[in-house]
């Protein structure tokens, strides 16, 4: 396979990653891939503090004792503090073979639930669409 080849396949993957994160999908490897297993970004629908429970986009998440929660502000904050409406972006871990949240950061108003891509990203790409 050429070099253009390889690319354009790489460049594919990653366009399928972020859009599949950008509409609140969960982008999950295997569990034993890495202790930080993956992303899900979305609207908090429920929240029960007592049992450590997240509703996201349809996704019942379960949340690890001493989560980091960090509220608009950048200061800390506690599962009492999510209401639902909430656009949130939840990293998840590993942990025998199952996943739960690690951290939530909970997105300022207007702030888009992922980073840009980075410039070199998109200069490939257009690269690879010419």
């Amino acid at each position: 396979m050429s070099e253009r080849g390889i690319g354009k396949r790489i460049v594919g993957v990653v366009l399928v990653l972020l859009a599949s994160t950008a509409v609140g999908a969960v982008v999950l490897p295997r569990p034993a891939q890495a202790a930080t297993a993956g992303l899900v970004v979305g609207v908090l629908e429920r929240v029960d503090p007592a049992a450590r429970q997240l509703w996201l986009s349809d996704q019942q998440l379960p949340v690890a004792p001493g989560a980091e929660i960090v509220l608009p502000n950048g200061s800390r904050g506690s599962l009492y503090e999510l209401k639902p409406g909430m656009r949130l972006r939840c990293r998840l871990e590993a942990r025998g073979g199952s996943y739960r949240v690690a951290a939530v950061t909970v997105l300022p108003e207007g702030a888009p639930l992922l980073p840009p891509p980075p410039p070199e990203l998109l200069r490939r790409l257009e690269e690879v669409r010419q």
